[in-house]
């Protein structure tokens, strides 16, 4: 079932590069992240370039993120907008 038929809401969709096959297994967690690029900064399009390997990582705030290949399923911005990365039938590259 895709879930977005059934959103009462608009959710915006972003493809992910980061994700892959989530193996065949029962869900049974739901984890919560917080976060903001750059740190405390949650007015701009950062995470969603991270999410999509788009981020300037020359800025020296981001220098510890070269390379790093992570996404999420959905971010739920400070305004409300619903931006979904990976459908929930895939898995995500979360962080940590």
């Amino acid at each position: 079932m895709d879930i977005r038929n059934h959103i009462l809401f608009p959710v915006r969709l972003v493809d992910s590069p980061n994700q892959d096959a989530r193996p065949d297994s029962e869900l049974s967690l739901v984890v919560i992240h917080g976060i903001s690029l750059p740190p405390g900064n949650f007015q701009t399009d950062d995470i969603v370039k991270l999410f999509t390997n788009c981020l300037d990582c020359s800025e020296p705030v981001y220098r510890d993120l070269v390379d790093m290949r992570v996404s999420s399923h959905v971010l739920i911005r400070r305004d409300g907008e619903l931006i979904q990365f990976v459908p929930f039938n895939r898995r995500a590259w979360h962080a940590g």
